[in-house]
């Protein structure tokens, strides 16, 4: 086990473990934490050794992150939003609204006439900052109001391309993954904030979860299995690595371009 909490160049970080169903094993970095993730078939003498050497590795990717002052992991913050501003997201326009209200108990944020956010605080608030309470609101708002779309363009892609089976199609507040793939449940989650990339992303990323219901790793097949759909894939990848982290922040889709390249077969997958 590593030593929990790590000490890189004056950051610490605990050190969480999680045991569930998957084949490998897996680092993931957050601000304040390293989640190991392994799995659940794993014997302790298999353990040990395997996260003696994941440790060495998660020393050098930590020493390379604070190279550049712990940019990597700082940047990952959710949209803001202000009184009066409207929001683009996909194609659809939304204006919001910011009250302060003595008699309100909590915030709360309720849609109106399909394109208007109106959200109201109390007066005083205490703890999170409002900042934060407005955006979790309207991140809540936006992605009930967006999710029959996103589900159409899901079964859209699915029926194209793979004819695939899954449960159900979610939009999460996800801090490091544009999307993932529940296990046995076949539940698809997407990040929210590809609710204000281009769409070719968010038609890459769906792309990408589809096809893990068939293949779970990253492999030659399941990349094949990508490239159905998305014959550019790559450059999607390389897009998101590059805006991802402004998306709803300081980069709007509307005044992003994107030439997608046309998929190589339109025919439904058997």
């Amino acid at each position: 086990m590593l030593q929990s909490p790590m000490e890189v160049a004056g950051r610490r970080f605990e050190v969480e473990y999680v045991s569930e169903k998957r084949k490998t094993v897996a680092a993931y970095f957050y601000p304040d934490r390293v989640v190991i993730k392994m799995p659940l078939s794993l014997r302790q003498g298999s353990r040990t050794h395997v996260l003696d050497s994941l440790e060495r590795r998660i020393l050098r990717h930590l020493e390379k992150l604070s190279a550049r002052g712990f940019e990597a992991l700082d940047k990952e913050k959710l949209p803001q939003f202000q009184n009066g501003q409207q929001v683009t997201v996909l194609g659809r326009a939304f204006d919001i609204t910011i009250i302060e209200k003595q008699s309100a108990k909590r915030p709360k944020a309720v849609l109106r006439n399909g394109t208007l956010i109106d959200v109201t605080l109390p007066a005083s608030l205490q703890g999170q900052p409002a900042a934060e309470i407005v955006s979790d609101l309207v991140r809540r708002v936006l992605s009930k109001c967006m999710l029959p779309d996103l589900s159409a363009r899901l079964d859209a892609i699915n029926s194209m391309y793979y004819g695939f089976s899954y449960n159900t199609l979610r939009i999460k507040k996800q801090s490091r993954l544009w999307g993932s793939t529940s296990y046995p449940e076949g539940n698809i989650n997407i990040n929210y904030r590809l609710l204000f990339a281009p769409e070719p992303m968010l038609e890459y990323v769906m792309a990408h979860e589809l096809s893990h219901l068939k293949v779970r790793n990253h492999s030659k097949s399941f990349w094949m299995l990508v490239e159905r759909a998305v014959p550019d894939h790559k450059q999607r990848r390389r897009w998101l690595r590059q805006n991802g982290s402004r998306l709803g922040i300081g980069i709007q889709n509307e005044n992003v371009s994107y030439v997608a390249a046309p998929p190589l077969q339109q025919a439904q997958a058997p």
